[in-house]
């Protein structure tokens, strides 16, 4: 009886894979994206952690063979002269092979090495060597990154709580962690800027003197921050105004980005699909129901003002299936007081009329081209 609550009660807390970014317009409450968000992380980790182990074996299995082979390599390669250069027949051919190696398994490797092309060649104990280390570092880094993010949710779920001193805990941490990234910029900085191109945030630290701003600059100086996502993280045409007097622009900021985040995710899913499926199937998670509006998303192409329409209607679908009484929010006042005065007062006039409005601010925010060189 035991054993089986503990199952019920672990598949109810099983997590789900949601492959598609939640629109959180400003205002909303984000604990549903931020769990979300999290618990994509989390397993992407894990398929990571299992693509990397499953390598590993690979690399294990391919060094035993090549210790295997190593020593039969030229005695089966002085029979394979022997029979090009029509000295023995192929059943002698086949018996002196036998006889050196007699398990089926290994004749046919070493066959293969030799029917394969130079460039198919299997590497040597060094290579091998320097790979496993890559992996076993690779590993190291994953699973401190793993326990550390961990230990870091905790942190997060007493701060959010109100208690003072896991704020100031996580402050500390953020500050090392800014502190550390900055020594490695100095160190290494065309590994930083190698980095900082595919991250669309990076950690600062800001102080309370007056000249806070310029010590920020300084600390991006150099980085090219988010120069290789474009494609993925398109950068906005400067408007006049603040957004927040502009409740139109900020929703299609807030499409756009749910958008793009719904296209890396499946992204990652794509390369890593095998492992995920292994969570799946072993019970560790589930998949999510995926939106009509997610696929087609994933269909677009890059923005800009010449394919605002394709964006507008997958934004008008999203907007609808995530927030179906989005008209009724306090932002839309302006709107609704509109429809009033104009007699065209119905929800499906009013949501229509403000998804025009974001429409409409998504063609100004759209940037006019996109260049060669960020698709490449």
């Amino acid at each position: 009886m035991m054993r089986a609550k503990k199952t019920r009660r672990a598949n109810t807390q099983r997590r789900a894979l949601c492959l598609h970014g939640r629109f959180m317009p400003p205002g909303t409450n984000r604990n549903d994206e931020i769990d979300s968000f999290t618990e994509f992380v989390e397993l992407f980790c894990e398929a990571r952690d299992l693509k990397l182990k499953r390598r590993r074996r690979e690399l294990r299995n391919r060094k035993r063979g090549l210790k295997k082979q190593a020593p039969l390599i030229s005695k089966v390669g002085k029979i394979l002269q022997e029979h090009l250069a029509d000295e023995i027949d192929q059943e002698e051919t086949a018996r002196r092979i036998r006889r050196i190696c007699p398990d089926d398994k290994t004749a046919r490797s070493l066959l293969d090495f030799f029917s394969s092309p130079p460039k198919k060649s299997l590497p040597s104990e060094a290579q091998l060597i320097r790979e496993k280390a890559r992996i076993d570092r690779s590993e190291r880094i994953l699973r401190s990154w793993t326990q550390a993010s961990r230990h870091i949710e905790i942190l997060a779920t007493h701060a959010n709580t109100g208690d003072a001193d896991a704020i100031t805990n996580l402050a500390e941490l953020g500050h090392h962690v800014v502190q550390f990234l900055l020594v490695a910029k100095r160190i290494h900085p065309e590994v930083v800027r190698s980095v900082s191109k595919s991250q669309g945030l990076w950690p600062l630290l800001v102080s309370a003197k007056s000249s806070w701003e310029k010590d920020a600059a300084r600390q991006l100086e150099g980085l090219e921050l988010a120069r290789n996502l474009e494609i993925l993280q398109v950068r906005f045409t400067s408007l006049r105004g603040s957004d927040e007097n502009y409740p139109p622009r900020q929703w299609a900021k807030a499409a756009i980005r749910t958008l793009e985040e719904t296209r890396r995710r499946v992204m990652t899913y794509g390369e890593y699909r095998e492992e995920f499926q292994h969570i799946i199937f072993a019970g560790k998670a589930k998949l999510a129901e995926t939106p009509l509006w997610a696929g087609a998303a994933c269909r677009l192409p890059f923005l800009s003002t010449e394919t605002v329409p394709a964006w507008a209607k997958v934004i008008r679908d999203m907007i609808r299936q995530e927030l179906p009484d989005f008209h009724t929010r306090p932002e839309w006042q302006n709107q609704r007081n509109t429809a009033t005065h104009s007699g065209r007062n119905t929800a499906g006039e009013i949501r229509n009329a403000i998804l025009d409005d974001i429409i409409s601010a998504l063609k100004r925010i759209a940037p006019r081209a996109i260049l060669p060189k960020s698709i490449s």
